[in-house]
Protein backbone atom coordinates (compact mmCIF):
# COMPACT_ATOMS: atom_id res chain seq x y z
CA UNK A 1 0.00 0.00 0.00
CA UNK A 2 0.91 3.92 -1.18
CA UNK A 3 1.67 5.53 1.84
CA UNK A 4 -0.60 8.60 1.00
CA UNK A 5 -3.24 8.81 -1.67
CA UNK A 6 -3.42 11.39 -4.21
CA UNK A 7 -7.09 12.40 -5.35
CA UNK A 8 -6.84 14.48 -9.05
CA UNK A 9 -9.45 15.04 -11.31
CA UNK A 10 -11.85 18.12 -12.93
CA UNK A 11 -13.87 20.13 -10.78
CA UNK A 12 -17.01 18.05 -8.70
CA UNK A 13 -15.91 14.96 -9.35
CA UNK A 14 -16.14 14.65 -5.28
CA UNK A 15 -12.19 14.10 -4.64
CA UNK A 16 -12.94 16.17 -1.07
CA UNK A 17 -15.86 14.30 -0.35
CA UNK A 18 -14.14 10.93 -1.73
CA UNK A 19 -11.11 11.80 0.24
CA UNK A 20 -13.51 12.50 3.73
CA UNK A 21 -14.94 8.83 3.01
CA UNK A 22 -11.96 7.40 2.60
CA UNK A 23 -10.47 8.91 5.66
CA UNK A 24 -13.03 8.13 8.23
CA UNK A 25 -13.21 4.24 6.82
CA UNK A 26 -9.03 4.07 6.85
CA UNK A 27 -7.88 6.55 10.01
CA UNK A 28 -5.67 7.99 7.00
CA UNK A 29 -5.35 11.74 7.66
CA UNK A 30 -7.09 13.98 5.23
CA UNK A 31 -5.33 16.99 3.47
CA UNK A 32 -7.50 19.29 1.23
CA UNK A 33 -5.10 21.63 -0.72
CA UNK A 34 -7.16 24.45 -1.35
CA UNK A 35 -7.71 24.50 2.13
CA UNK A 36 -4.34 24.35 3.39
CA UNK A 37 -3.64 27.41 0.85
CA UNK A 38 -6.86 29.41 2.34
CA UNK A 39 -5.11 28.77 5.69
CA UNK A 40 -1.53 29.87 4.74
CA UNK A 41 -3.21 32.97 2.94
CA UNK A 42 -5.62 34.19 5.66
CA UNK A 43 -8.26 34.10 2.67
CA UNK A 44 -10.59 32.64 0.74
CA UNK A 45 -9.83 30.54 -2.60
CA UNK A 46 -12.43 32.83 -4.53
CA UNK A 47 -10.46 35.95 -2.90
CA UNK A 48 -7.15 35.21 -3.91
CA UNK A 49 -8.65 34.59 -7.54
CA UNK A 50 -10.40 37.63 -7.28
CA UNK A 51 -7.57 39.99 -5.49
CA UNK A 52 -4.20 38.50 -6.90
CA UNK A 53 -5.51 36.62 -10.42
CA UNK A 54 -4.61 32.66 -11.28
CA UNK A 55 -0.96 33.50 -11.50
CA UNK A 56 -0.98 34.05 -7.96
CA UNK A 57 -3.10 31.12 -6.97
CA UNK A 58 -1.44 28.76 -8.81
CA UNK A 59 2.15 29.47 -7.10
CA UNK A 60 0.50 29.14 -3.49
CA UNK A 61 -0.86 26.02 -5.05
CA UNK A 62 2.47 25.05 -5.86
CA UNK A 63 4.10 25.90 -2.39
CA UNK A 64 1.29 24.26 -0.99
CA UNK A 65 1.69 21.08 -2.52
CA UNK A 66 5.60 21.21 -1.84
CA UNK A 67 4.27 21.28 1.81
CA UNK A 68 2.29 18.34 1.31
CA UNK A 69 5.02 16.20 -0.14
CA UNK A 70 6.71 15.29 2.98
CA UNK A 71 3.29 14.08 4.55
CA UNK A 72 2.62 10.03 5.10
CA UNK A 73 -0.78 7.64 5.41
CA UNK A 74 -2.50 10.98 3.87
CA UNK A 75 -5.06 11.44 1.40
CA UNK A 76 -4.17 14.29 -0.56
CA UNK A 77 -7.75 16.30 -2.31
CA UNK A 78 -6.15 18.21 -4.95
CA UNK A 79 -7.65 21.23 -6.79
CA UNK A 80 -9.31 20.71 -10.19
CA UNK A 81 -6.41 22.93 -11.27
CA UNK A 82 -3.59 21.77 -9.34
CA UNK A 83 -2.32 19.73 -12.92
CA UNK A 84 -1.62 23.16 -15.29
CA UNK A 85 1.60 23.50 -13.14
CA UNK A 86 3.76 21.31 -14.95
CA UNK A 87 5.91 20.47 -12.26
CA UNK A 88 2.94 19.25 -10.08
CA UNK A 89 2.93 16.05 -11.31
CA UNK A 90 6.29 14.90 -10.73
CA UNK A 91 5.95 16.43 -7.18
CA UNK A 92 2.40 13.81 -6.95
CA UNK A 93 4.11 10.74 -8.33
CA UNK A 94 6.82 11.20 -5.57
CA UNK A 95 3.97 11.45 -3.01
CA UNK A 96 2.46 8.11 -3.66
CA UNK A 97 -0.82 7.01 -5.61
CA UNK A 98 -2.21 9.39 -7.80
CA UNK A 99 -5.81 8.44 -8.40
CA UNK A 100 -7.98 10.28 -11.10
CA UNK A 101 -12.03 10.78 -10.40
CA UNK A 102 -13.41 11.04 -13.76
CA UNK A 103 -16.47 12.65 -14.21
CA UNK A 104 -18.33 13.68 -17.26
CA UNK A 105 -19.31 17.45 -18.22
CA UNK A 106 -22.82 16.45 -17.77
CA UNK A 107 -22.96 14.95 -14.43
CA UNK A 108 -20.11 18.06 -13.69
CA UNK A 109 -22.04 21.02 -14.88
CA UNK A 110 -25.21 19.48 -12.96
CA UNK A 111 -23.18 19.44 -9.72
CA UNK A 112 -21.94 22.74 -10.63
CA UNK A 113 -25.43 24.55 -11.24
CA UNK A 114 -25.41 27.54 -8.80
CA UNK A 115 -22.14 27.20 -7.58
CA UNK A 116 -20.74 30.96 -6.96
CA UNK A 117 -17.86 30.24 -5.02
CA UNK A 118 -15.80 28.76 -7.67
CA UNK A 119 -14.21 31.68 -9.95
CA UNK A 120 -13.06 29.71 -12.98
CA UNK A 121 -16.69 28.85 -13.46
CA UNK A 122 -19.36 31.66 -15.27
CA UNK A 123 -21.55 29.26 -17.46
CA UNK A 124 -22.55 25.84 -19.38
CA UNK A 125 -20.17 26.67 -22.25
CA UNK A 126 -17.37 27.66 -19.68
CA UNK A 127 -17.52 23.99 -17.98
CA UNK A 128 -17.39 22.16 -20.77
CA UNK A 129 -14.32 24.11 -22.24
CA UNK A 130 -12.42 23.43 -19.44
CA UNK A 131 -13.40 20.03 -18.99
CA UNK A 132 -11.92 19.31 -22.41
CA UNK A 133 -9.25 21.61 -22.22
CA UNK A 134 -7.68 19.84 -19.07
CA UNK A 135 -8.71 16.02 -20.15
CA UNK A 136 -4.86 14.94 -20.61
CA UNK A 137 -3.62 16.80 -18.12
CA UNK A 138 -4.62 13.92 -15.68
CA UNK A 139 -3.28 11.22 -17.87
CA UNK A 140 -0.22 10.64 -15.56
CA UNK A 141 -2.85 9.06 -12.77
CA UNK A 142 -1.82 5.51 -11.84
CA UNK A 143 -5.19 4.67 -12.54
CA UNK A 144 -8.81 6.38 -12.93
CA UNK A 145 -12.07 5.76 -11.52
CA UNK A 146 -15.60 6.98 -13.45
CA UNK A 147 -17.16 8.86 -10.05
CA UNK A 148 -19.79 10.12 -12.69
CA UNK A 149 -22.52 7.09 -11.21
CA UNK A 150 -20.99 6.50 -8.35
CA UNK A 151 -21.77 7.66 -4.58
CA UNK A 152 -18.67 9.44 -2.91
CA UNK A 153 -19.19 6.35 -0.39
CA UNK A 154 -18.86 3.82 -3.03
CA UNK A 155 -15.73 5.50 -4.86
CA UNK A 156 -14.06 5.52 -1.43
CA UNK A 157 -14.67 1.79 -0.91
CA UNK A 158 -13.57 0.97 -4.87
CA UNK A 159 -9.96 3.00 -3.94
CA UNK A 160 -9.79 0.96 -0.48
CA UNK A 161 -10.43 -2.46 -2.04
CA UNK A 162 -8.09 -1.46 -4.74
CA UNK A 163 -5.25 -0.36 -2.63
CA UNK A 164 -5.65 -3.09 -0.36
CA UNK A 165 -5.87 -0.38 2.77
CA UNK A 166 -6.98 -2.17 6.17
CA UNK A 167 -9.89 -0.61 7.53
CA UNK A 168 -8.86 1.61 10.89
CA UNK A 169 -8.33 -0.12 14.24
CA UNK A 170 -9.76 0.48 17.15
CA UNK A 171 -8.82 3.10 19.74
CA UNK A 172 -6.04 2.46 22.46
CA UNK A 173 -7.44 3.15 25.38
CA UNK A 174 -6.22 6.18 26.81
CA UNK A 175 -4.49 6.77 30.29
CA UNK A 176 -4.25 9.81 32.32
CA UNK A 177 -1.28 10.86 34.61
CA UNK A 178 -1.58 13.51 37.19
CA UNK A 179 1.90 15.62 37.31
CA UNK A 180 2.01 17.51 40.08
CA UNK A 181 3.69 21.17 39.01
CA UNK A 182 4.46 23.74 42.55
CA UNK A 183 1.07 24.43 43.59
CA UNK A 184 -0.92 23.11 40.93
CA UNK A 185 -1.12 19.64 39.19
CA UNK A 186 -2.14 18.98 35.80
CA UNK A 187 -3.23 15.99 33.78
CA UNK A 188 -1.96 14.37 30.37
CA UNK A 189 -3.51 12.34 28.28
CA UNK A 190 -2.26 9.52 25.96
CA UNK A 191 -4.13 7.60 23.69
CA UNK A 192 -4.75 6.33 20.03
CA UNK A 193 -7.45 8.58 18.58
CA UNK A 194 -7.99 10.11 21.88
CA UNK A 195 -9.57 13.00 19.90
CA UNK A 196 -12.32 11.34 18.44
CA UNK A 197 -13.64 9.77 21.45
CA UNK A 198 -14.21 12.92 22.97
CA UNK A 199 -11.60 11.81 25.64
CA UNK A 200 -10.62 15.61 26.15
CA UNK A 201 -13.56 15.84 28.79
CA UNK A 202 -11.80 14.14 30.99
CA UNK A 203 -8.91 16.41 31.26
CA UNK A 204 -10.27 20.16 30.15
CA UNK A 205 -10.17 22.29 32.83
CA UNK A 206 -12.69 24.67 34.46
CA UNK A 207 -15.50 26.25 32.85
CA UNK A 208 -14.19 28.58 30.46
CA UNK A 209 -16.14 29.67 27.05
CA UNK A 210 -13.80 31.10 24.99
CA UNK A 211 -10.36 30.80 23.90
CA UNK A 212 -8.13 30.62 21.08
CA UNK A 213 -5.87 27.72 19.42
CA UNK A 214 -2.56 28.90 17.68
CA UNK A 215 -0.95 26.64 15.08
CA UNK A 216 0.83 26.39 11.99
CA UNK A 217 -1.09 26.16 7.96
CA UNK A 218 -0.42 22.33 7.60
CA UNK A 219 -1.57 21.37 11.10
CA UNK A 220 -4.46 23.04 10.63
CA UNK A 221 -5.19 21.72 7.15
CA UNK A 222 -5.06 18.53 8.62
CA UNK A 223 -6.20 18.64 12.12
CA UNK A 224 -7.53 21.94 13.13
CA UNK A 225 -11.65 21.13 12.27
CA UNK A 226 -11.20 17.69 13.98
CA UNK A 227 -10.26 19.68 17.52
CA UNK A 228 -12.52 22.59 17.57
CA UNK A 229 -15.29 20.07 17.32
CA UNK A 230 -14.30 18.25 20.12
CA UNK A 231 -13.98 21.64 22.30
CA UNK A 232 -17.25 22.77 20.63
CA UNK A 233 -18.76 19.47 22.34
CA UNK A 234 -17.50 20.22 25.36
CA UNK A 235 -18.82 23.42 25.41
CA UNK A 236 -15.60 25.46 24.41
CA UNK A 237 -15.54 27.91 21.09
CA UNK A 238 -11.90 28.33 19.65
CA UNK A 239 -11.00 30.69 17.34
CA UNK A 240 -7.91 29.76 15.19
CA UNK A 241 -4.87 31.93 14.72
CA UNK A 242 -2.75 30.64 12.08
CA UNK A 243 0.82 31.41 11.81
CA UNK A 244 4.23 30.01 9.48
CA UNK A 245 5.73 27.32 10.28
CA UNK A 246 9.39 27.11 11.88
CA UNK A 247 11.89 28.10 14.56
CA UNK A 248 12.36 30.94 13.43
CA UNK A 249 8.56 31.95 14.65
CA UNK A 250 9.71 31.73 18.39
CA UNK A 251 10.56 35.48 18.82
CA UNK A 252 9.24 38.20 21.01
CA UNK A 253 8.08 40.29 17.62
CA UNK A 254 5.70 36.76 17.12
CA UNK A 255 4.97 36.63 20.85
CA UNK A 256 3.60 40.28 20.90
CA UNK A 257 1.27 39.40 17.92
CA UNK A 258 0.12 36.59 19.77
CA UNK A 259 -1.01 38.82 22.63
CA UNK A 260 -2.29 41.96 19.73
CA UNK A 261 -4.90 39.04 18.98
CA UNK A 262 -5.83 37.88 22.56
CA UNK A 263 -6.13 41.82 23.24
CA UNK A 264 -8.12 42.42 20.70
CA UNK A 265 -10.91 39.83 21.31
CA UNK A 266 -10.76 41.00 25.26
CA UNK A 267 -9.77 37.66 25.89
CA UNK A 268 -9.22 37.27 30.54
CA UNK A 269 -7.01 34.88 32.59
CA UNK A 270 -9.85 33.04 32.94
CA UNK A 271 -9.99 32.06 28.91
CA UNK A 272 -8.23 29.51 27.14
CA UNK A 273 -4.84 29.10 24.75
CA UNK A 274 -4.23 25.83 22.89
CA UNK A 275 -1.45 25.07 21.51
CA UNK A 276 -2.06 22.88 18.66
CA UNK A 277 1.37 21.88 17.00
CA UNK A 278 4.84 20.73 17.51
CA UNK A 279 7.50 22.19 20.17
CA UNK A 280 7.55 25.74 18.20
CA UNK A 281 4.26 25.93 19.04
CA UNK A 282 4.21 24.59 22.31
CA UNK A 283 6.95 26.53 23.04
CA UNK A 284 5.83 29.47 21.79
CA UNK A 285 1.94 29.10 23.12
CA UNK A 286 3.16 28.53 26.67
CA UNK A 287 5.30 32.06 27.26
CA UNK A 288 2.48 34.05 25.40
CA UNK A 289 0.03 32.03 28.03
CA UNK A 290 2.07 32.53 30.73
CA UNK A 291 3.03 36.62 30.04
CA UNK A 292 -0.51 37.70 28.94
CA UNK A 293 -2.23 39.17 32.36
CA UNK A 294 0.29 37.36 34.09
CA UNK A 295 -1.18 33.87 33.00
CA UNK A 296 -3.82 32.56 31.55
CA UNK A 297 -5.22 29.34 31.39
CA UNK A 298 -2.82 27.41 28.59
CA UNK A 299 -4.02 23.47 27.11
CA UNK A 300 -1.25 21.89 24.89
CA UNK A 301 -2.09 19.27 21.93
CA UNK A 302 1.15 18.45 20.36
CA UNK A 303 1.01 16.96 16.56
CA UNK A 304 4.83 16.01 17.22
CA UNK A 305 6.76 13.05 18.62
CA UNK A 306 9.18 15.37 20.09
CA UNK A 307 6.36 17.42 21.47
CA UNK A 308 4.58 14.74 22.95
CA UNK A 309 7.43 13.33 24.89
CA UNK A 310 9.52 16.73 25.49
CA UNK A 311 8.39 20.40 24.46
CA UNK A 312 4.73 19.45 26.05
CA UNK A 313 5.30 18.27 29.27
CA UNK A 314 6.98 20.04 31.45
CA UNK A 315 6.31 23.76 31.70
CA UNK A 316 8.94 25.16 30.15
CA UNK A 317 7.76 27.92 27.75
CA UNK A 318 10.53 30.15 25.35
CA UNK A 319 11.45 32.10 22.62
CA UNK A 320 14.97 32.44 20.81
CA UNK A 321 17.29 35.22 20.80
CA UNK A 322 19.37 35.88 17.47
CA UNK A 323 22.25 35.09 19.71
CA UNK A 324 21.07 31.74 21.40
CA UNK A 325 17.99 29.72 21.06
CA UNK A 326 15.69 29.31 23.99
CA UNK A 327 17.44 32.98 25.56
CA UNK A 328 13.85 34.12 26.81
CA UNK A 329 11.54 32.05 28.83
CA UNK A 330 9.63 31.10 32.04
CA UNK A 331 8.62 27.64 33.59
CA UNK A 332 4.47 27.87 33.19
CA UNK A 333 2.76 24.55 33.87
CA UNK A 334 0.08 23.94 31.59
CA UNK A 335 -3.53 23.13 32.85
CA UNK A 336 -3.62 19.95 30.49
CA UNK A 337 -2.26 18.28 27.68
CA UNK A 338 -3.44 15.72 25.10
CA UNK A 339 -1.03 13.33 23.23
CA UNK A 340 -3.17 11.95 21.04
CA UNK A 341 -0.82 9.19 19.36
CA UNK A 342 -3.35 9.17 16.06
CA UNK A 343 -2.12 12.77 15.21
CA UNK A 344 1.35 11.21 14.27
CA UNK A 345 -0.03 9.30 11.44
CA UNK A 346 1.12 11.69 8.84
CA UNK A 347 4.16 13.67 10.46
CA UNK A 348 7.02 13.88 8.15
CA UNK A 349 9.80 11.06 8.63
CA UNK A 350 12.47 13.99 9.13
CA UNK A 351 10.05 15.32 12.28
CA UNK A 352 9.22 11.55 13.30
CA UNK A 353 12.73 11.15 13.52
CA UNK A 354 13.10 13.87 15.51
CA UNK A 355 11.12 12.35 18.83
CA UNK A 356 13.12 9.30 18.32
CA UNK A 357 16.01 10.83 19.23
CA UNK A 358 14.47 12.52 22.61
CA UNK A 359 13.03 8.89 22.90
CA UNK A 360 16.42 7.44 22.37
CA UNK A 361 17.88 9.75 25.32
CA UNK A 362 15.74 8.58 27.79
CA UNK A 363 16.47 5.33 27.35
CA UNK A 364 19.90 5.86 27.19
CA UNK A 365 20.09 8.05 30.23
CA UNK A 366 17.22 6.72 32.40
CA UNK A 367 16.06 3.98 31.44
CA UNK A 368 18.35 0.82 30.17
CA UNK A 369 14.96 -1.60 29.69
CA UNK A 370 13.26 1.25 27.16
CA UNK A 371 16.43 1.62 25.59
CA UNK A 372 16.33 -1.88 24.64
CA UNK A 373 13.04 -2.07 23.70
CA UNK A 374 13.79 0.29 21.17
CA UNK A 375 16.51 -1.58 19.69
CA UNK A 376 14.26 -4.97 20.06
CA UNK A 377 11.06 -2.53 18.60
CA UNK A 378 12.35 -0.47 15.99
CA UNK A 379 10.84 -1.96 13.08
CA UNK A 380 7.37 -1.17 14.76
CA UNK A 381 8.20 2.08 15.80
CA UNK A 382 9.30 2.63 12.39
CA UNK A 383 6.24 2.04 11.19
CA UNK A 384 4.05 4.02 13.61
CA UNK A 385 2.00 0.72 14.77
CA UNK A 386 -0.31 2.26 17.08
CA UNK A 387 0.38 -0.16 20.07
CA UNK A 388 4.16 0.36 20.05
CA UNK A 389 3.98 4.33 20.05
CA UNK A 390 1.30 4.59 22.41
CA UNK A 391 3.65 2.62 24.49
CA UNK A 392 6.85 4.65 24.38
CA UNK A 393 5.33 7.72 24.18
CA UNK A 394 3.24 6.94 27.97
CA UNK A 395 6.72 5.41 28.88
CA UNK A 396 8.60 8.72 28.01
CA UNK A 397 6.27 10.66 30.17
CA UNK A 398 6.33 8.74 32.91
CA UNK A 399 9.78 9.01 33.12
CA UNK A 400 9.83 13.06 32.24
CA UNK A 401 6.81 13.23 35.06
CA UNK A 402 9.75 12.01 38.08
CA UNK A 403 12.13 14.25 36.76
CA UNK A 404 9.68 17.30 36.12
CA UNK A 405 7.94 16.49 40.08
CA UNK A 406 11.24 16.49 41.58
CA UNK A 407 12.87 19.55 40.08
CA UNK A 408 10.95 21.31 38.14
CA UNK A 409 12.35 24.40 37.79
CA UNK A 410 15.88 23.03 37.27
CA UNK A 411 17.01 24.32 40.60
CA UNK A 412 18.57 20.80 42.55
CA UNK A 413 19.80 19.77 39.33
CA UNK A 414 18.39 16.60 38.71
CA UNK A 415 15.82 18.09 36.00
CA UNK A 416 19.66 18.60 34.04
CA UNK A 417 20.16 14.81 33.53
CA UNK A 418 17.35 15.58 30.21
CA UNK A 419 19.71 17.79 28.83
CA UNK A 420 21.83 15.11 27.69
CA UNK A 421 23.05 16.18 23.85
CA UNK A 422 21.35 19.20 23.94
CA UNK A 423 24.53 21.38 24.83
CA UNK A 424 25.67 20.55 21.52
CA UNK A 425 22.77 20.26 20.15
CA UNK A 426 21.47 23.70 20.65
CA UNK A 427 25.13 24.76 19.94
CA UNK A 428 24.92 23.68 16.24
CA UNK A 429 21.09 24.85 15.61
CA UNK A 430 22.59 28.35 16.46
CA UNK A 431 25.80 27.95 14.64
CA UNK A 432 23.69 27.29 11.30
CA UNK A 433 20.26 29.66 11.94
CA UNK A 434 17.93 26.51 12.79
CA UNK A 435 18.35 26.06 9.06
CA UNK A 436 20.35 22.93 8.71
CA UNK A 437 19.69 20.93 11.32
CA UNK A 438 16.20 20.32 13.31
CA UNK A 439 16.10 20.16 16.96
CA UNK A 440 16.45 15.98 16.80
CA UNK A 441 19.16 16.09 14.24
CA UNK A 442 21.25 18.23 16.80
CA UNK A 443 20.28 16.46 19.41
CA UNK A 444 21.21 13.03 18.01
CA UNK A 445 24.16 14.27 17.28
CA UNK A 446 24.99 16.49 20.65
CA UNK A 447 24.42 12.75 22.02
CA UNK A 448 26.52 10.97 19.72
CA UNK A 449 29.66 13.72 20.31
CA UNK A 450 29.03 13.58 24.07
CA UNK A 451 28.86 9.95 24.46
CA UNK A 452 32.28 9.84 23.07
CA UNK A 453 33.65 12.13 24.51
CA UNK A 454 32.71 10.08 27.27
CA UNK A 455 34.25 7.13 26.19
CA UNK A 456 37.99 8.71 25.64
CA UNK A 457 37.65 10.21 29.20
CA UNK A 458 37.09 6.73 30.36
CA UNK A 459 33.78 7.20 32.09
CA UNK A 460 31.90 5.14 29.34
CA UNK A 461 32.20 1.56 28.17
CA UNK A 462 33.02 2.01 23.98
CA UNK A 463 30.11 -0.75 23.71
CA UNK A 464 27.47 1.13 25.06
CA UNK A 465 28.76 4.32 22.57
CA UNK A 466 28.06 1.78 19.88
CA UNK A 467 24.58 0.70 21.03
CA UNK A 468 23.68 4.56 21.34
CA UNK A 469 25.27 5.20 17.82
CA UNK A 470 23.90 2.20 16.12
CA UNK A 471 19.96 2.96 17.32
CA UNK A 472 20.40 6.20 16.21
CA UNK A 473 21.34 5.32 12.99
CA UNK A 474 18.34 2.86 12.84
CA UNK A 475 16.23 6.02 13.28
CA UNK A 476 17.38 8.08 10.11
CA UNK A 477 19.36 10.02 12.56
CA UNK A 478 22.55 11.62 12.05
CA UNK A 479 26.10 10.78 14.43
CA UNK A 480 28.81 13.08 13.61
CA UNK A 481 29.36 16.93 13.50
CA UNK A 482 29.30 18.04 10.16
CA UNK A 483 32.37 19.52 7.98
CA UNK A 484 33.29 23.14 8.23
CA UNK A 485 32.03 24.07 12.03
CA UNK A 486 34.73 24.57 14.41
CA UNK A 487 35.33 23.37 17.87
CA UNK A 488 36.06 26.95 18.47
CA UNK A 489 32.54 27.99 17.40
CA UNK A 490 30.73 25.50 19.34
CA UNK A 491 32.62 26.68 23.10
CA UNK A 492 31.54 30.15 21.74
CA UNK A 493 27.62 29.63 21.62
CA UNK A 494 28.46 26.89 24.70
CA UNK A 495 29.52 29.69 27.04
CA UNK A 496 26.25 31.37 25.67
CA UNK A 497 24.30 28.31 27.22
CA UNK A 498 22.06 29.22 30.06
CA UNK A 499 23.13 26.15 32.49
CA UNK A 500 26.75 27.97 32.69
CA UNK A 501 27.79 29.74 35.74
CA UNK A 502 30.80 31.22 35.25
CA UNK A 503 33.43 29.24 34.01
CA UNK A 504 31.32 26.31 34.81
CA UNK A 505 28.77 24.01 33.06
CA UNK A 506 26.86 21.64 34.64
CA UNK A 507 26.35 18.70 32.45
CA UNK A 508 25.14 14.95 32.72
CA UNK A 509 27.92 12.26 32.26
CA UNK A 510 26.79 9.13 30.22
CA UNK A 511 28.34 6.26 32.75
CA UNK A 512 26.44 3.26 31.55
CA UNK A 513 22.69 3.06 29.19
CA UNK A 514 20.25 3.56 31.86
CA UNK A 515 22.56 5.94 34.00
CA UNK A 516 24.25 9.60 33.64
CA UNK A 517 26.04 11.35 36.47
CA UNK A 518 26.06 15.25 37.30
CA UNK A 519 29.07 16.97 37.09
CA UNK A 520 30.64 19.89 36.39
CA UNK A 521 33.30 20.98 33.85
CA UNK A 522 34.45 24.13 32.44
CA UNK A 523 32.47 25.11 29.35
CA UNK A 524 36.33 25.43 27.79
CA UNK A 525 36.77 21.85 27.57
CA UNK A 526 34.65 21.08 24.91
Amino acid sequence: MADNLILIGFMAAGKDTVGREISRRTGMALLSLDRLIELDCGSTVGDIFRDQGEAYFRAQERTALSLARRLNRTVVATGGGSVLDPRNPGIMKGMGRVICLKVSPDIAEKRLSGDRLRPLIRDRRRIRILHRQRRSRYVFADYAIDASGRSPSETARTIIDREGIRPAGRPIPAKVRLISAGRRSYPVLVGHRAMSRSLIRAVLPGPSRRGVILTNPLVAALYLDEVRSAFQRRGLDLEPLVIPDGERQKTMKRCSQIHEFLLRRELTRSDMLVALGGGVITDLAGFAAATFKRGMRLVHIPTTLLAQVDAAVGGKTGVNHRLVKNAVGTFYPPDAVICDTDLLKSLPGREFSNGLAEIVKYGFTCDAGLFARLERDAGLIRSRDPQALTGIVARCIAIKQRFVETDEREEKGVRETLNFGHTVGHALETAFRYKRFSHGCAVAIGMAEEARRAVRRGWLDRQDLLRLIGLLEKFDLPTSRPDGIRSSAIRRLIAQDKKRRGRIIRLPRPVRIGRVVIKEESWKDF
